[in-house]
């Protein structure tokens, strides 16, 4: 699990970014390979007056190791 928050901007009031990742990775048998699954929950605030945009994303992945 991770948590980001980022402020562009501080001299303005309400306009930060949170990100809210949680994972998992599992490995495939006995090969240098891993599947990966992350579910992302981003909320980014637009300032006093603007409602905030929020988003939901999700990734697998494969990983070869060499």
């Amino acid at each position: 699990a991770r948590y980001d928050m980022t402020d562009p901007d501080t001299d303005l009031d309400d306009n930060n970014r949170t990100k809210m990742t949680l994972g998992a990775v599992w490995p495939v048998g006995d090969w240098h390979t891993r599947l990966a699954l992350e579910l992302r929950d981003i909320t980014r605030e637009q300032g006093t007056g603007n409602p905030d945009l929020k988003t939901q994303e999700a990734a697998f992945e494969l990983m070869l190791n060499f």
